[in-house]
């Protein structure tokens, strides 16, 4: 199979508008590239419902807080597309910052409780970025689904919340995040960490599962922190920004913690500069 590689906007859109009148139903995956197996895992699930899979590979500038971490974001576009076409992905729009500008931006979405907690607190305007970016890619592709990974939980929140403002008819498909072997969510910012920091970064997936089987005993979110601070972390070379727990699908600190409420914990730390997210369904 060979991917068709698209990197106009009118070009997609007459593409995607032939296919539509066959009766293709369209699946999309959008990505910033620097793809591994989390990713291929979504091209998976979108050919599972779709008949013709749509991936992008576009950095958004938008969504990044330091300049640093936008500049040193891995890219590696052949690679990614040779990645995409091995996994019959049907077709890659890799569009250029003026198509993107090229769209207009909803006139009004209200986002401001997404930047009171975690990822929004640690990092403003990054889901104002998030929106901005994903409204275009819906506004120009309209499929019939879309995929997008649990490991970026807070953003999959607002993006379903987006979509049912003004997207009715996509289906946004949630996939469960990859794990190496060793338990680390994959990411492509894990290719900027040493050998020695893969290691201390396994904490992060260590306390989750610690969580998991603790939890039940937590009559109130007091209990949870009172936990947190009792806990031995040994956090050896990781900086830690959030350790919270939510009830699932709500970005508040949960409220109640009984077995009759769905809770996730979110994490984020930083190793040897690396920001690194994660999430896990607890009960």
């Amino acid at each position: 199979m060979n991917i068709q590689v698209v990197l106009t906007i009118d070009e997609l859109s007459s593409t995607l508008s032939v296919l539509k009148s066959k009766g293709k139903t369209i699946g999309f995956v959008p990505t910033m590239g620097a793809l591994h197996e989390g990713h291929i895992s979504l091209i998976n699930k979108a050919k599972l419902v779709a008949s013709v899979v749509v991936s992008s590979i576009y950095v958004n500038k938008s969504q990044f807080n330091e300049s640093s971490d936008f500049d040193n974001y891995p890219r590696t576009l052949d690679q990614d597309i040779a990645k995409l076409n091995e996994a019959d992905c049907n077709i890659v729009f890799v569009p250029s910052q003026q198509e993107m500008d090229a769209i207009p931006l909803y006139d009004s979405f209200d986002i401001s409780e997404f930047d009171l907690y975690m990822e929004g607190k640690h990092r403003p305007g990054h889901f104002n970025g998030v929106a901005n970016v994903v409204y275009r890619f819906l506004n120009i592709i309209q499929p019939d689904f879309a995929v997008f990974g649990e490991k970026d939980y807070m953003q999959c929140v607002l993006i379903k919340k987006l979509a049912t403002t003004f997207f009715e008819n996509t289906e946004i498909i949630i996939a469960v995040t990859k794990r190496e072997k060793n338990g680390l969510a994959m990411s492509s910012r894990n290719t900027r960490l040493s050998p020695k920091s893969i290691t201390n970064s396994l904490v992060l997936s260590q306390l989750m599962n610690q969580l998991k089987k603790d939890v039940s005993s937590f009559s109130d979110y007091a209990d949870f922190k009172k936990w947190k601070s009792d806990i031995k972390t040994g956090l050896t070379g990781v900086e830690m920004e959030y350790f919270e727990l939510v009830e699932n699908g709500m970005i508040k600190p949960a409220e109640k913690i009984n077995d009759k409420v769905s809770l996730r914990c979110c994490i984020c730390a930083k190793v040897e500069g690396v920001r690194l997210i994660d999430n896990m369904l607890l009960n």
